[in-house]
């Protein structure tokens, strides 16, 4: 269900097209809609959590549980769980590592050996460094990246990070992607898709709809 570059929950994983390898640090990531460091970039803080809701008082927590440097960058290990407001279960269908280099974010199964996750941080990934629209449906591997901006003067960003089916896919009979988004200010704002429970769309609070809400910035798709 992982592949070494990220999570393919759809197993439609052809090869990402090559790109040109970032020199920038990991810590100071870009995104070409934010002037700080790329949101991704909240998972390399051990102890940060985000608290997610759903429907009917369904929730999901997600706890950074330790980073750790490897190979030319960062990686920070997840648990997310699953519950109500008083009981909590392992959930298993998100990126349980996020990994962070010069080559970009890497979605990641924190238990890769050793080496796979070295040689997985020194390739080019998918979600670039600099945090552009990748508009759904345009790469083979289906990755897409989509970036809202406030227009209030926050300056906040959210880049969210999904696959879905790629050109020519048949058409979808269900649920057929899987997402992940990050606030600048706020951390981890939203999980859907097949990487969430039932493939339910759960939200931070007062995020809710965010997506209607914020301008997504338009840029030309890789």
């Amino acid at each position: 269900m992982l592949a070494t570059t990220a999570l393919l929950a759809l197993g439609c994983g052809s090869a990402p097209a090559v790109r040109p390898t970032s020199t920038q640090p990991a810590h100071t990531l870009a995104s070409a809609a934010h002037r700080g460091p790329h949101p991704f970039t909240w998972f390399l803080q051990a102890g940060r959590s985000a608290l997610l809701e759903g429907d009917d008082d369904a929730r999901v927590l997600v706890e950074v549980e330790r980073v750790r440097p490897a190979g030319g960058g960062r990686v920070a290990a997840l648990r997310w769980t699953l519950g109500d407001a008083s009981t909590y279960a392992p959930h298993p269908l998100a990126p349980s590592a996020v990994g962070v280099s010069a080559t970009g974010v890497h979605l990641l199964d924190a238990a890769l050996p050793e080496a796979d996750l070295v040689e997985t941080l020194g390739e080019v990934s998918a979600y670039a460094s600099s945090a552009e629209r990748v508009e759904a449906g345009t790469r083979g591997d289906g990755r897409y990246v989509t970036v809202f901006q406030a227009g209030d003067g926050t300056d906040e960003t959210i880049v969210c990070l999904g696959e879905g089916p790629g050109p020519g896919a048949a058409p979808c009979e269900d649920v057929c992607f899987s997402e992940l988004c990050v606030s600048s200010a706020a951390g981890v704002v939203s999980l859907s898709g097949l990487w969430a429970p039932e493939s339910q769309a759960f939200y931070a609070r007062g995020y809710r709809g965010f997506e209607a809400r914020l301008q997504a910035v338009r840029t030309r798709p890789r």
